[in-house]
C-alpha cells in the first residue's frame, strides 16, 4: 500500500517513522536495519517533532537542527488521515511520545489555540521547544511563536515573527534558532521571503538580523556544520529553480554565495552530513514537465566545494525524501515522484562514498528527518 507524509524521530537504538496513510508507525532498529510496524499504533500526518533536553544530552537527536534530546518528544500539528471532516483535517494538537516505552499520549499537553500543518523543523533548547510560524489550514502562513516548556508541559505565546512565514529553511546553534526565507502566502505572484527571523533561546526574543538572503527563496533545504549554515537550492522569483548554495556564518550572521552549486537548480533536495561533508540527494524541478533527480553530490565543509555526482545514486529520481545520519552512515529513505511513492532506502557510507540500496516495507514519500546519536 502507498503511504506518505511521514515524520520521523529517533532514540539511540531505533528510529520511528510516523504516517497517517494508512495510519501507522514503523520502528527502524539501527542495529539490525529491520523495520517493525505499529509499535504505538497512533496516526498523524505532516506534523513535526521536538524533544526534551537532558543534562547529558545523549539520547535522541533530530537531524535538523542538530541537537541532543532525552527520551520524551512532542509531535506538533499536522493532518488527520483522509476521510475526516474538512474542519478537522488540520490539527492543533501536541502529543507526547515516550521513546523508552513506545507509548503515545494525546492528552498530556493542551491543544494549541490554532490549527497548524506542514510544520517546518522545530527549534529546541534543552528546556523549551519553539513552534515558529508555519502553515495555516488555508495555505497561508502564521507569524505566531509558541513556547512549550518541557518540564511543565505547558505552552505560552511569545511575540510574533516580523511577518508570516512557512516553508522556510531552518538552522540552529546553541544560542539561536534561525528561520530563513520561505513563503508567507499562496498569492500570485508568490510571496517568497528573503528575510530572517532569529529566536534567542535565553530571552525568548525574536529579532531581525541586519542581513538578509541575497534573494527571496522558498522550499530550500538547510544543513549545517559546526560554524556555518548552508541553504541549498529552492525556488526564487518568479518561479525559477535555483542552483545556488548560500552559506551563513554563525559568528557574523553574514551570507556568502558558494562558487559551486547544485546542477541543475531544483527544490526539495535532501541532505545528510558527516563531520566534514554534506551529501545532497534528489530534488525536483518543473520546466516543461516534472523532473525528479537521483544524483548525490558531496559538499565539503572545509573548501565549500561540490563534487561531481558520485558514482552511487538513488535508485530513482524523487523528492520528499527522509534523511538521517549517524557517525558512519547517512540514510535517504523513501520519497516520491508523483504519483509513485518509493519503498527503498539508500545507505551512504561516509568513509568511501558508497551507497547501498535496501527495501522498506510499504511505499513512503514526503517524510521528515531524524538523527541517530550513535
Amino acid at each position: 500500500t502507498e503511504i506518505y507524509n511521514y515524520n520521523t524521530v529517533s532514540s539511540n537504538d531505533a528510529g520511528y517513522i510516523i504516517s497517517s496513510t494508512p495510519g501507522e508507525v514503523k520502528k527502524y532498529d539501527f542495529s539490525t536495519e529491520s523495520i517493525s510496524t505499529n509499535p504505538t499504533g497512533f496516526s498523524l500526518q505532516s506534523s513535526s517533532f521536538m524533544g526534551e533536553g537532558t543534562a547529558a544530552g545523549t539520547n535522541i537527536k533530530v537531524r535538523q537542527p542538530r541537537q541532543n534530546y532525552g527520551q520524551i518528544g512532542y509531535l506538533v500539528g499536522g493532518r488527520f488521515p483522509p476521510g475526516f471532516p474538512t474542519n478537522t483535517f488540520t490539527k492543533c494538537g501536541i502529543s507526547r511520545l515516550d521513546l523508552s516505552s513506545d507509548s503515545y499520549n494525546t492528552s498530556a499537553v493542551t491543544d494549541l489555540p490554532y490549527q497548524i500543518r506542514c510544520v517546518s523543523r522545530l527549534h529546541s533548547s534543552n528546556i523549551d521547544g519553539y513552534i515558529i510560524g508555519n502553515q495555516a489550514p488555508a495555505n497561508g502562513g502564521y507569524s505566531y511563536v509558541t513556547k512549550l516548556n518541557f518540564t511543565s508541559e505547558t505552552h505560552s505565546s511569545l511575540d510574533n515573527l516580523s511577518e508570516k512565514r512557512y516553508s522556510y529553511a531552518s538552522a540552529q546553534n546553541s544560542s539561536y534558532g534561525y528561520m530563513i526565507g520561505g513563503n508567507k502566502s499562496p498569492s500570485t505572484p508568490p510571496a517568497f521571503l528573503s528575510s530572517i527571523d532569529r529566536m534567542e533561546f535565553s530571552t525568548d526574543i525574536v529579532s531581525i538580523p541586519p542581513n538578509t538572503l541575497p534573494t527571496e527563496v522558498n522550499l530550500a533545504e538547510g544543513i549545517q556544520s559546526q560554524y556555518n549554515a548552508y541553504i541549498i537550492g529552492g525556488v526564487v522569483p518568479p518561479s525559477t529553480y535555483d542552483c545556488t548554495i548560500r552559506r551563513m556564518d554563525f559568528s557574523t550572521e553574514t551570507f556568502s554565495t558558494l562558487t559551486d552549486g547544485i546542477s541543475p537548480g531544483r527544490r526539495s533536495v535532501a541532505a545528510v552530513a558527516s563531520s566534514t561533508d554534506a551529501y545532497l540527494a534528489g530534488g525536483y524541478r518543473y520546466i516543461t514537465q516534472d523532473t525528479y533527480y537521483s544524483t548525490i553530490n558531496k559538499l565539503n565543509f572545509s573548501t565549500d566545494s561540490i563534487s561531481s555526482a558520485l558514482t552511487s545514486t538513488l535508485p530513482a529520481g524523487r523528492d520528499g525524501i527522509a534523511s538521517m545520519e549517524n557517525e558512519r552512515f547517512g540514510y535517504f529513505l523513501g520519497g516520491a515522484a508523483y504519483p509513485t511513492h518509493y519503498n527503498d532506502g539508500t545507505k551512504m557510507e561516509f568513509s568511501n562514498d558508497t551507497g547501498t540500496t535496501y527495501p522498506i516495507p510499504g511505499s513512503v514519500g514526503h517524510m521528515g528527518a531524524m538523527k541517530n546519536s550513535n
